[in-house]
């Protein structure tokens, strides 16, 4: 096995701690938005149906992103690719029903106290998104450039004790 499949196998072992907490963070994230903006412009009363059947369907998501974490760890590391492909179809599927939902307020005249709110958190969440990716690719380069350089004084120091 070489080095980098060694660091890909101890990505993926890795990988559920993540999946918990990005998994939380996130379903929070679009219930709590959701239920704030219907709230605040009154759809949970006036379309009852589809504002709870929304919810409920945001919710049913992000329950199933967080349990893909809870799996036993032998059967995440035997079925670690299998398990992120269904944390990242569900994680896709609540970012692309939000979008919809936006969308979908821009057609309907009777959601239309919805198309400002809706839009405006799109852009919050895209904005935010985009900055935890490039904080995180940040981060990744400074810890790769420090595992080279590291490399790169142990090749050194190996050859001097040879």
């Amino acid at each position: 096995m070489t080095k980098s499949d060694n660091y890909h196998c101890e990505a993926q072992r890795q990988s559920p701690t993540g999946w918990i907490a990005r998994g939380v963070l996130y379903t929070l994230c679009y219930a709590v938005i959701w239920h704030f903006i219907g709230t605040a412009t009154g759809i949970q009363l006036t379309h009852p149906e589809f504002f709870y059947g929304n919810l409920a369907l945001f919710v049913v998501t992000g329950v199933c992103r967080v349990s893909l974490g809870f799996l036993s760890a032998n059967f995440i590391n035997r079925h670690a690719e299998i398990c992120n492909k269904l944390f990242s179809v569900f994680s896709w599927f609540q970012s692309v029903h939000f979008c919809l939902l936006a969308i979908y307020s821009c057609y309907d005249p009777a959601l239309e106290s919805l198309v400002l709110p809706m839009l405006t958190a799109v852009g919050a969440v895209v904005a935010l998104r985009v900055l935890y990716r490039a904080t995180r690719l940040s981060t990744v380069g400074r810890t790769i450039t420090f595992n080279v350089q590291q490399s790169h004084h142990m090749i050194h120091d190996s050859a001097r004790s040879d």
